[in-house]
């Protein structure tokens, strides 16, 4: 009697258990999916010989490459990474808004990116 009173006990534990594994496989194969659901547009920087400059990479091919700072008359790199990475940054947000991802000069300003100012 005792031992099929302590049989039924280890037979519950072991479904409280088995119940719990499996919980945990789940959420771990939950975080798993959602960690390979990354974002798949991204903003890359580039190191150029005279500056900075970015890409935009949709499911790791180069979508765009931008070498130069846009809308300024030259070909004159981004001075500083950080200007780069904004500057992509504000062109995939208007191409996820399916907008025209040209950029302005008063955005430029807007974003405090330094360039060269042509006279």
């Amino acid at each position: 009697m005792m031992f099929g009173v302590l049989s039924q006990r280890l037979n519950t534990m072991n479904m409280i258990d088995r119940f719990w594994i499996v919980v945990l496989l789940l959420v771990l194969g939950a975080l798993l999916f959602s960690c390979e659901k990354k974002q798949k547009t991204r903003v890359e920087t580039f190191e150029t010989d005279s500056g900075w400059g970015y890409s935009i990479v949709y499911n790791d091919k180069v979508f765009i490459k931008q070498d130069h700072v846009p809308a300024i008359s030259g070909s004159y790199s981004f001075l500083r990474e950080i200007d780069a990475q904004n500057a992509g940054e504000l062109v995939l947000k208007k191409l996820k808004n399916r907008q025209n991802p040209s950029i302005t000069i008063r955005e430029l300003d807007s974003l405090k990116i330094e360039y060269p100012i042509m006279r």
